[in-house]
């Protein structure tokens, strides 16, 4: 019994709500006080947490206008259950204190337990559409049997990619068409992120959902600008989506690259230590189809590179019984994408640049960490000795390259998203390039579904701290978030003291959903003894049910 779910770890942000819950905890928590440990032990530390705040207000240290969070936290030898409280639901500890020290009955309890059951069930009756039903038939169940509960629902209202915008919701966003000439929701997107490529804004936050055709709207700007040059520096969790990039870059018809001033880069580990070591990259360019090599950086055309199984051994035998590891002695990803940057851009191979790389590589060094290897990009416009940007040469650099374009996408998809995007910003602050510093025009771009609040992107984004796995909950009817439940939305404020926007799009490839409930419940009486052929009944007649309704439903489709 002590084995816990996922839902264990479970932790919400909440800030503050437009309503106030702690009246409608006290059932909850009484039906739980004595068999919950985690809960009861809860219950107790709010208590405490209740009566030390009244002592400070006495005693006057603390006054009614001072802001105090509360951390609670019930700990039991199964496990721990914690929240923190601010000023705004100090009731919720107020509560805590009036159970803990109401001593109830078994009575009390019980019809505390029935309240919070019958909660549940009404709740679960909201929940889906024709609920009640849903939810009696689960209830109905014969014991000591399995029973099947099967329930549909038709939810409609979704709004297509390709959906046209309401005219209002056009003339809010100050769209170039929509009023006299319908324009899709894909379409209003990209050009919302064409206008903030544009702008004075530093930071982009591209929160649409996946599919909406965030990356597609940048690749198609910057093909668009390929005569003003551009760096494009992608990077993301996984390495598909880096080469996938590549693809936007391509003409359709030929398979080359759109535009022949153009070179792709991008580099991985394997390939690094297939050529000893070295700094490597692959690439595509219309105007080379042969390895070459720049300064001390290995070139190798993408379209005919091989593995060549040329990986070193990392381990050295000293006696039979005895190895040794001989160490990383290979340069890294970060280090050879970011130093055939600077060789393309010092030798000016080519002036259009898109470069990605998986930020799985960002690895911790006695200096800080392999971001560091991005000041390579700009070594010879900054002198290192007095630690000042050389603005004549930046400039140089600026009049060849215009967009300075930076992308860090699925940001929350691995943990090195958010010390990556303070790292870009440290380095663009020291090199003074931000503001449309030195005749860039700079951009850092965070494309990520699951963050659309700017209050959620400040507090998540903004420090490199570790912060535990949550939800965070944000009402869509309050006035700060109000443009979250629309189909496209565009919200401006600040990130890191510079000016950023959020671009936010709910869209959905259909305009309706049904949706096939097929439930199967064992019930049995619960018995300590009961053995394990018994418990897998179950399992046996779910591997039944994906057969029928999958396997010979829709034969082809897995072929």
């Amino acid at each position: 019994m002590k084995s816990k779910s996922v839902f264990s770890k479970l932790r919400l942000d909440t800030k503050n709500l437009d309503f106030k819950f702690a009246k409608e905890l006290k059932s909850y928590f009484t039906a739980f006080k004595f068999r919950d440990k985690e809960t009861s032990k809860l219950i107790q530390a709010g208590s405490y947490a209740h009566s030390f705040n009244q002592f400070l207000r006495e005693i006057g240290i603390f006054s009614d206008q001072t802001s105090v969070v509360s951390n609670v936290v019930g700990y039991s030898d199964r496990g721990i259950s914690a929240m923190s409280v601010n000023q705004t639901n100090r009731e919720v500890l107020d509560t805590c204190h009036e159970i803990y020290k109401h001593d109830s009955s078994p009575k009390e309890i019980k019809d505390a337990r029935h309240q919070v059951l019958k909660q549940i069930q009404r709740n679960a009756y909201r929940s889906f559409q024709d609920g009640k039903q849903f939810v009696d038939n689960l209830l109905a169940i014969q014991p000591d049997t399995i029973t099947k509960v099967n329930h549909k629902e038709h939810i409609q209202g979704f709004v297509n990619s390709i959906a046209q915008v309401p005219p209002d919701l056009s003339k809010q966003l100050g769209l170039s068409v929509g009023l006299s000439t319908a324009m899709n929701l894909r379409d209003a997107h990209g050009e919302l992120i064409t206008k903030a490529l544009v702008s004075d804004q530093t930071y982009l936050f591209l929160t649409g959902n996946p599919g909406i055709g965030k990356t597609t709207a940048i690749a198609k700007f910057l093909k668009g600008h390929v005569d003003e040059g551009f760096l494009f520096f992608y990077v993301s969790p996984r390495k598909q989506v880096n080469l996938d990039i590549i693809e936007k870059f391509k003409d359709s018809a030929t398979g080359e690259l759109c535009d022949n001033q153009l070179i792709a880069i991008n580099t991985n580990a394997n390939l690094i230590s297939d050529n000893f070591g070295r700094y490597t990259v692959q690439y595509l360019w219309n105007e080379c189809q042969d390895d070459f090599n720049i300064k001390d950086v290995d070139f190798f055309d993408s379209r005919t590179i091989q593995p060549s199984g040329r990986r070193s051994n990392k381990l050295k035998r000293l006696t039979d019984e005895e190895i040794q590891d001989r160490g990383k002695k290979s340069k890294g990803v970060l280090s050879s994408i970011c130093e055939a940057i600077y060789c393309l851009v010092d030798e000016q191979t080519s002036n259009s640049i898109v470069a990605t790389v998986s930020i799985q590589s960002l690895k911790a060094t006695p200096r800080g960490n392999t971001l560091e290897h991005f000041e390579k990009i700009f070594r010879n416009a900054y002198n290192k000795g007095e630690g000042l940007v050389i603005p004549a040469k930046m400039q140089a650099i600026s009049s060849r390259i215009k967009h300075l374009f930076i992308m860090i996408d699925e940001i929350t998809g691995d943990d090195g998203g958010v010390e990556f995007l303070n790292g870009i910003h440290r380095i663009l602050s020291n090199y003074k390039l931000i503001n449309n510093g030195h005749g860039f025009n700079t951009k850092v771009i965070v494309a990520d579904a699951s963050i659309v609040d700017p209050g959620v992107i400040d507090q998540h984004l903004s420090d490199i701290s570790s912060e535990p796995d949550k939800i965070y909950f944000r009402s869509v009817g309050n006035s700060a978030n109000s443009g979250l439940g629309l189909p496209l939305s565009r919200q401006r404020f600040k990130f890191k003291g510079l000016e950023a926007t959020v671009i936010n799009a709910n869209s959905y490839p259909a305009s309706k959903l049904s949706i096939t409930y097929k439930v199967l419940v064992e019930s049995c009486r619960f018995s300590e003894e009961a053995n394990l052929k018994q418990q897998d009944i179950l399992g046996k007649s779910l591997e039944k049910l994906f057969f029928e309704e999958i396997f010979l439903k829709y034969p082809v489709a897995l072929n």
